[in-house]
């Protein structure tokens, strides 16, 4: 039996003429337009594995026939080993006794290597989906298109790529992107598939596909641009998204990545997006961290973006703003399940991956992404108290005799070194130290932010549950959470030059070890802006 990958869905009549079928149940309209009988669809079940003893015999007999040929006259072989017991029941079964005396050499593993495509689609599923109500690295009964499988390859072979040492495999990927590039847009053109949950998961990975592929500046444009492109369709979409719990996943999953696009360059969200966020939240899980998350997120993007263009001008109305959103910031993980607990362990050991003698142990990947996701929030509202309160000062000298504004100030000064140093403490465990879990080695070393936490089955949102066939769950929409947490910790005024060496050095080994290019575009943009450059 071997496995054959993802099959065409098509009736017999496309397959053959190598056009896509839209699967219609009661026949396809490429065949009512022909005015011929559509003769239906295989069963898929059915398709994933083959029987392919036939083809495996005859190659390996082939084979032994051209070695037999190639031995000289003179050579007699060693008496053969009794061969196996006849089984023509089991079909796994892939050399049988036969009535030739001599016996057919075993099959080499080789022929039945899955194929490039395969090995990056089950990569992809193994390592980048986990569910909201299944197990993680399962798709479900979701049926996946065309563009999205290809965005899926493409994702898996880059990743393949890094973790295997593989270089050549960037260039197959950079097919794969290119053909889903296509697809999509084909998609968009149709007025049907632009509406499709398939068609804006499979922006987001092309999004995903640039943060794991490019470690240069432009990477970042690029995956701007991807963002932007599911924002707009989002638009398209309507309300009608929100009708189900997949759509509302994906519309939260597209809008943090958006979020942290226009936190970049100091944009407020779409009024179409603040619109929909109003009507997802009639229906959220308030008492979620995630959602809780997610929210302050939104209000920090559009007081950044405020503040930026001038529309809030006043130091008072600035440090009064900033004050209430750090207070929703703080609410975030307060009263959390048990799950987001987490351990500080202090430890004179490995001084390069744990700066300054301590570390935190989470209980799982999602509660370290809410946590670091709270703790940049704060960092980020910090520094803009903090320049609030200079403002008033240089304003107004009489300020600096104002004891409350000075009390404020230190308490800013001393909160962005406690976030900076909970972020710095997060890291070793995503790195593999004193990993709450058992994992093995991998592909040379290679693994991902995630690969040494626990996994936990992660709660809908929303109050619809899932359903077999809505779309999985795809890691790290948005970008990928540590190395932005990271970057943030290094990137403040408060910095020492230590923490800015260490934070460069650790995004650098991210984007080595675990291929996340995008880290190493960061740790570049730290040390540019040490250096003036």
């Amino acid at each position: 039996m071997v496995y054959c990958g993802p099959p065409s869905k098509g009736c017999q009549t496309c397959r053959e003429k190598k056009v896509r079928c839209d699967q219609r149940p009661d026949g396809c309209i490429r065949c009512a337009k022909a005015r011929r009988e559509c003769p239906g669809y295989r069963d898929q079940s059915d398709l994933l594995f083959r029987n392919e003893s036939t083809d495996v015999i005859r190659k390996a007999k082939a084979k032994a026939a051209s070695k037999s040929r190639s031995v000289s006259p003179g050579f007699k072989p060693s008496t053969p080993p009794p061969p196996p017991p006849q089984d023509t029941e089991n079909p796994l079964i892939l050399v049988r006794q036969n009535d030739n005396p001599t016996p057919t050499p075993l099959i080499s593993y080789h022929l039945m290597a899955p194929t490039i495509d395969e090995r990056a689609t089950s990569f992809f599923f193994t390592n980048y989906i986990v569910d909201m109500d299944r197990r993680p690295g399962s798709s479900g009964g979701y049926a996946i298109d065309d563009n999205l499988l290809d965005c899926m390859k493409a994702v898996g072979l880059a990743a393949l790529a890094s973790a295997a040492h593989a270089p050549k495999l960037i260039q197959e990927a950079n097919k794969r992107y290119l053909s889903a590039i296509q697809l999509t847009n084909a998609a968009l053109g149709s007025l049907v598939d632009v509406k499709k949950d398939s068609t804006l998961l499979a922006i987001m990975l092309l999004g995903i596909f640039e943060t794991v592929t490019s470690s240069q500046q432009r990477s970042l444009s690029a995956w701007r641009s991807h963002i932007n492109g599911a924002a707009a369709l989002i638009k398209v979409r309507g309300p009608e998204q929100l009708a189900s719990v997949a759509g509302v996943r994906l519309f939260m999953q597209a809008t943090v990545g958006l979020m942290v696009s226009c936190l970049q360059v100091g944009m407020t969200l779409p009024e179409h997006i603040l619109a929909l966020n109003a009507e997802v939240a009639k229906h959220a899980d308030l008492s979620d961290p995630a959602w809780r998350y997610y929210g302050t997120m939104a209000l920090l993007t559009d007081f950044c973006a405020h503040v930026k263009c001038g529309s809030i001008s006043d130091p008072q109305a600035i440090l009064a703003r900033a004050l209430e959103i750090d207070k929703a910031a703080l609410s975030i993980c307060a009263n959390a399940p048990s799950a987001y607990e987490y351990k500080t362990i202090y430890t004179n050991a490995e001084p390069v991956i744990i700066f300054a003698g301590c570390y935190h142990v989470y209980q799982d990947y999602a509660s370290a992404m809410v946590w670091n996701g709270m703790r940049t929030i704060r960092m980020m509202l910090q520094e803009t108290m903090r320049d609030a309160l200079v403002k008033l000062h240089s304003s107004r000298p009489i300020f600096s005799m104002d004891e409350q504004y000075a009390v404020q100030y230190q308490a800013a000064t001393n909160t962005l070194y406690r976030l900076q140093s909970d972020i710095i403490a997060s890291v070793p465990q995503h790195l593999g130290y004193a990993s709450t879990k058992s994992t093995p080695g991998g592909l040379s070393g290679h693994s991902f932010p995630w690969t040494h936490f626990h996994s936990r089955t992660i709660t809908s949102l929303h109050s619809s549950k899932s359903t077999p066939a809505d779309p999985p769950m795809i890691r790290m929409f948005g970008g990928y959470t540590l190395p932005w947490a990271l970057y943030h910790a290094g990137a403040v005024d408060i910095a020492t030059e230590p923490v800015q060496k260490w934070v460069i050095g650790t995004l650098q080994r991210i984007g080595r070890s675990m291929g996340i290019q995008q880290a190493i575009v960061l740790a570049n943009t730290l040390e540019n802006n040490n250096t003036g450059g």
